[in-house]
């Protein structure tokens, strides 16, 4: 009786750990996409032509959205422009989400790697 308790509780950890695997995948696959589509939005922006910033889109268990900014722009005017664009994109694409700031602005004598 013990053993077919033990392949029971074993059985039931093993399909909750697939089920939350897939889960995962699953949200990693949407962040994906919906990565892509602001990608493709903010290609047609062109204010932000020759300003270098990776938007990275996070999906999370509730299904919230997250789109962290990083990179360098030459001035806080740029990093404006490229946070209003963003943001403007991001309330399209995905109402709701949130847009988390983590560019920097280069310091006089500081070039940005290409």
């Amino acid at each position: 009786m013990l053993g077919v308790a033990l392949v029971v509780t074993v059985g039931v950890v093993i399909s909750i750990g697939v089920r939350y695997l897939e889960r995962r995948r699953l949200w990693r696959e949407r962040a994906e996409h919906l990565q892509r589509r602001l990608v493709v939005a903010l290609k047609r922006d062109t204010t932000l032509a020759g300003l270098v910033f990776v938007p990275e889109v996070s999906v999370d268990a509730d299904g919230v959205t997250n789109v962290a900014l990083s990179g360098v722009v030459p001035s806080e005017a740029d990093r404006d422009r490229v946070m209003h664009a963003i943001r403007r994109q991001v309330a399209r694409l995905f109402p709701g989400a949130t847009v988390d700031d983590a560019m920097q602005t280069e310091r006089p004598g500081q070039r940005a790697a290409s």
